[in-house]
């Protein structure tokens, strides 16, 4: 039997409240094989034991219940007239599950709910030998905005918008002067914000004899009219491309991006029109901003793609030669829309005066009208800073103090690998440090060795003299680095970042003057500019696209697949999302979850406690209480510290330790003990704190600052190391 959305034959009513069972079926089994990467031979073999099952206890009831009635003299000929024996026939769930465990049929049925946007496959040649098409998979954009808007809390947002009310403090891309000074987001800041993904990855071993087949190009989309904490799930990450780069490398990006830049002049010039609720909608959009690694940035910008020499930025005209000459911004050439175009048209007409300009031709996203990639191209602190400034700093200052006697290598290793990480710390525990005869290597992601510059103080920071300037430099690397990841922006942050990159990159290179300065170092010169530009450059960094990464290569791994994988990976992503469209909101699907949860009486809380959610919770006498909790995203925890406050004055933060968790109406409380004493360790680059005994109830949107931060134990007081930079 074909699944019908018509058919009441396939709906149960339980109380007047519908249960559409092949919705429910197909959901599940959708669920199943996208969330949890499986074959489609795991939703099959799961569905035939499903049916098994129920069958068997249809059967078993059946056989009780006939056994009763003959037992009590009834008539079992006039109830079997009466329809009994048809009350126990084929379930409305065993012939859903029946149905369903064919892929077709299921894949079939989810796209005809319209929560499906199709990929669609674009010949960009040919192969001249076997005749085989090479081909690249693109998921159309305006159809994946459609289904998103439909959605009545993703339109909300595109309504209200997130602007920082004050005007004083830059929180996401809408507040950057970049967003006001584009001519279709400040004429219509209710127009739709393209931010744009590019990067390759490999999904088999990147060493293996076939690997040139098995690495990709990407190209992602998250709707930025959308605030931070929404855009940071992966889900909310949608595929617009995937092609593998050999065809990429063959054929040109102009090519590949043919297809989206379609949809994108459409969107900019009519719009996408849908009809909801009886209502018709019309937004316009462009791009607001194309983040990738400076490799994937140069190339889709039109800029040279080596960084040896010449003009090795696409945000100023510095020359290679010339970097440890400019350490502010203010001291170099910025690029122009203006003088980009001219250089682009002069490098397309004669290659030999690219290396002039540090510009190889003109890009494909410049024919958008309201978007360029001078404009349009943020800096990356995961590849700039993470991976780049912090391991060659980490390398040279560890290989000095090792060098002075400070420490030995057996010694540091050893208190990398048993310090006692807590909390994300944990997860992105840094791997041991390798020692050759002539230097140190330090091989991390860009978690691990952010995690190492912060931890490192804590582990050997004691055997370091205060005096040394070696030190001193890591420790003003940490205060940039801290300043970078800030997620709320002001002037006055901007123009403090300026300073600590000057004295950071004055200090290490008199340091260390035998050390290169790479291009790296320089980009870390714009990031005050940038913050203007953009707002928090955590919020347009590649880590958080980089995890959608993931996915591709799991489903890769469990599907086995080598035949035209591009379309496999493109159409099992695509259901994936459907399943997130079928549930009836979008954004607040996984907003807060807990774990080792349950009603605790009021009576058992302390008096200032008790008192505090008394008002709360009413008449029930007890409150759900949990050992942690996740919200947004972000886990919070019994011993964790969170910022509940600041002194401007003293520039001094008010700490206080979580004790306990409650969840009240969907908001979450924390029982927490303040800081009676708090001092700041300039030479260990963290806050040792001292607790007191009373208990205050702080509710979580009050707190000053939203991110929780482990603590680790030092004498008789608990060391606290800030993660990002908190407005005093």
């Amino acid at each position: 039997m074909e699944p019908d959305g018509n058919d009441k034959m396939n709906t149960i009513h339980f109380e007047q409240v519908e249960f559409d069972v092949n919705h429910e079926v197909s959901s599940f089994l959708l669920k199943l094989r996208e969330n949890y990467k499986k074959k489609q031979a795991s939703c099959t073999f799961v569905s035939n034991e499903f049916v098994d099952i129920l069958q068997k206890c249809r059967e078993d009831l059946k056989e009780k219940v006939f056994d009763i009635l003959q037992r009590s003299a009834a008539d079992v000929e006039a109830l079997n007239q009466l329809g009994l024996s048809e009350t126990f026939s084929e379930t409305e769930i065993e012939k859903s599950f029946s149905f369903f465990k064919s892929q077709k049929n299921m894949e079939k049925y989810v796209a005809e709910k319209g929560t499906f946007v199709e990929p669609v496959e674009y010949v960009l040649g040919q192969d001249n030998a076997s005749k085989k098409d090479h081909t690249m998979q693109y998921v159309p954009v305006l159809e994946t905005l459609k289904s998103m808007l439909k959605f009545d809390d993703v339109l909300g947002e595109v309504y209200s918008g997130h602007e920082d009310p004050s005007g004083d403090k830059l929180r996401d891309f809408c507040d950057g002067s970049n967003f006001k000074s584009n001519m279709l987001f400040s004429g219509d800041p209710e127009s739709l914000q393209i931010q744009l993904y590019y990067d390759e990855f490999t999904v088999a071993n990147p060493l293996g004899t076939h690997v040139h087949m098995l690495k990709f190009s990407a190209v992602y989309f998250l709707l930025g009219n959308l605030p931070p904490k929404h855009r940071s799930k992966l889900r909310m990450i949608q595929l617009v491309m995937l092609c593998p780069s050999a065809y990429v490398k063959k054929y040109g990006l102009t090519d590949v991006l043919t297809p989206l830049l379609e949809d994108l002049k459409i969107l900019e010039q009519d719009g996408i029109t849908f009809t909801k609720d009886g209502h018709d909608y019309n937004f316009r959009g462009t791009v607001s901003f194309l983040s990738a690694d400076n490799l994937g940035a140069h190339e889709v910008g039109g800029f040279q793609v080596h960084f040896n020499s010449g003009r090795i930025c696409r945000k100023c005209n510095i020359v290679k030669n010339d970097l440890k000459s400019h350490f502010r911004s203010d001291s170099v050439l910025i690029r122009t829309c203006e003088a980009y175009n001219q250089q682009a048209d002069l490098a397309s007409d004669n290659p030999g005066v690219a290396g002039v300009y540090g510009i190889k031709g003109p890009s494909v996203l410049n024919k958008l009208q309201f978007f360029h990639v001078v404009e349009g191209l943020p800096a990356d602190l995961a590849h700039d800073l993470f991976e780049g400034v912090i391991p060659v700093v980490l390398a040279e200052v560890l290989q000095h103090c090792i060098a002075e006697g400070y420490f030995s290598i057996d010694y540091l290793n050893e208190k990398v690998q048993y310090f006692p990480y807590a909390g994300p710390d944990s997860t992105n525990k840094p791997t041991m440090i390798f020692k050759t005869a002539h230097n140190i290597k330090i091989k991390a992601t860009a978690c691990q060795a952010w995690c190492l510059l912060r931890m490192l103080p804590l582990m050997v920071g004691h055997c370091v003299p205060q005096d040394s300037k070696a030190w001193a430099s890591l420790i003003h690397l940490s205060d940039l680095t801290e300043y970078s990841t800030t997620p709320v922006v002001t002037k006055e942050i901007a123009e403090t970042l300026a300073d600590l990159i000057e004295t950071f990159l004055s200090e290490f290179f008199t340091t260390f003057p035998h050390v290169t300065m790479k291009p790296k170092f320089h980009y870390l010169v714009h990031y005050p500019e940038l913050f203007l530009e953009y707002g928090p450059l955590v919020n347009v960094w590649t880590l958080r696209f980089e995890g959608k990464h993931n996915y591709f290569k799991q489903v890769s791994r469990a599907t086995k697949n080598r035949k035209n994988l591009c379309k496999t990976l493109a159409r099992r992503h695509e259901f994936m999302q459907a399943s997130f469209r079928s549930c009836a909101d979008f954004l607040g699907q996984d907003d807060l979850s807990h774990s080792k949860g349950g009603l605790f009486p009021l009576r058992l809380l302390p008096e200032g406690i008790k008192t505090g959610l008394l008002p709360l919770v009413g008449p029930t006498e007890s409150v759900y209480k949990v050992d942690k909790v996740q919200v947004c995203g972000t886990w919070y925890r019994n011993g964790f510290a969170v910022i509940v406050g600041s002194s401007l004055t003293e520039y001094s933060y008010e700490f206080a330790e979580i004790e306990c968790c409650f969840i009240i109406g969907g908001e979450v409380y924390f029982s927490c003990r303040s800081a009676i004493e708090t001092e700041y360790v300039t030479h260990a680059h963290a806050y040792c704190v001292r607790f007191g005994a009373i208990l205050s109830l702080v509710r979580r949107c009050d707190l000053h600052d939203y991110y929780p931060l482990p603590m680790y134990e030092a004498n008789d007081m608990k060391v606290i190391v800030m993660r990002h930079f908190v407005e005093f």
